[in-house]
């Protein structure tokens, strides 16, 4: 059976998330130094050779997977292997995105929804953000290495915090929490075993030469014929800080994609179908997917927000939505 466009979008968010836990003062400079961290943290990222472990949860449920990366001849080499569950890889390389799965079939994904998941969340973080509190907390030890611990604070209601421990001599993340309002957790990321710097080689990367199928990761939000071809979308409202995101070119216009730098949702209009979502929200640990029937004169559609955002939040976006004709 096919997936919603909006269902399907909720689940491939599970490969990305970032937090952590402590808190003390911290003076200017400790502030200044958090901000080169993260710098510091996107750089390792891309560049660092390593092999390892690491759990991901969500809300009650969790899975293993085990990563080899390294950059290589100016692109970036990456292998994600579940360790639980059913059997099945994701295989990074350069522009090159591919799932494996146990009988060998190959799918080439979307780069742009399959992203390096240490990486991805905070590559896009501005220093001097105004909707977060950026400062170092504290220091642990993971897997045999110093870290640094950042908090990533949010501002306001409208988001969530996060906080993210740093391996000390590279910047490398090692671990991360999403956090709610109340200081709930409500994703982690955390390397388990870790290489560092590790012997990787071109085998690493290998796979079985087998027929590969294209696959669109989201399918396209279905709409309606009766639609006037020049029918265009507005939100009427967005959280502060949330901006268009740049790949909103490459959707259709009853897609929109926002960012604040960290956290991101994406907002589907449809008509009305007997598959439509039901109204409401439903949650898989930090992602919300809130879905609401509207009509504006003789256009009835439904418009569903899926997004590491708080349910209040995707409720209100939901909620903005108009038709327009420019």
């Amino acid at each position: 059976m096919r997936l919603k466009a909006p269902m399907a979008k909720l689940c491939l968010y599970a490969l990305v998330c970032i937090g952590a836990f402590l808190t003390v003062n911290v003076s200017a400079n400790e502030k200044n130094s958090a901000e080169q961290w993260i710098e510091k943290m996107n750089m390792a990222a891309i560049d660092t050779a390593y092999r390892g472990t690491f759990i991901f949860s969500r809300g009650d449920v969790s899975s293993s997977m085990r990563i080899v990366h390294r950059f290589h001849n100016g692109e970036e080499q990456e292998r994600l292997t579940q360790i639980d569950g059913e059997m099945g890889e994701i295989l990074r390389r350069g522009g090159e995105v591919l799932c494996i799965l146990p009988d060998n079939r190959l799918i080439e994904l979307d780069k742009g929804d399959f992203d390096n998941p240490i990486k991805s969340t905070f590559a896009n973080f501005m220093p001097g953000h105004r909707y977060y509190n950026l400062s170092v907390v504290g220091y642990e030890r993971l897997v045999e290495r110093s870290t640094v611990i950042i908090s990533i604070s949010a501002k306001d209601t409208l988001r969530y915090s996060y906080r993210l421990w740093l391996d000390e001599q590279t910047g490398l993340l090692l671990k991360s929490e999403m956090l709610d309002q109340h200081a709930k957790m409500l994703e982690r990321f955390q390397l388990t075993a870790l290489e560092l710097p590790a012997d990787i080689t071109d085998k690493d990367f290998e796979y079985e030469k087998t027929e590969v199928v294209k696959h669109n990761t989201v399918p396209m939000s279905a709409v309606d014929s009766a639609w006037p071809a020049a029918l265009k979308w507005d939100a009427q409202w967005a959280p502060d800080g949330f901006m268009v995101m740049r790949d909103q070119k490459k959707q259709p216009a009853n897609v929109m994609l926002y960012s604040d730098g960290i956290a991101s949702y994406s907002v589907f209009i449809e008509k009305e179908t007997i598959d439509t979502m039901p109204e409401g929200s439903s949650m898989v640990g930090g992602t919300v997917a809130f879905s609401t029937k509207l009509a504006n004169g003789e256009h009835a559609y439904n418009v569903t927000v899926v997004g590491e955002i708080p349910p209040m939040t995707a409720m209100k976006v939901a909620k903005s939505i108009q038709p327009y004709m420019p």
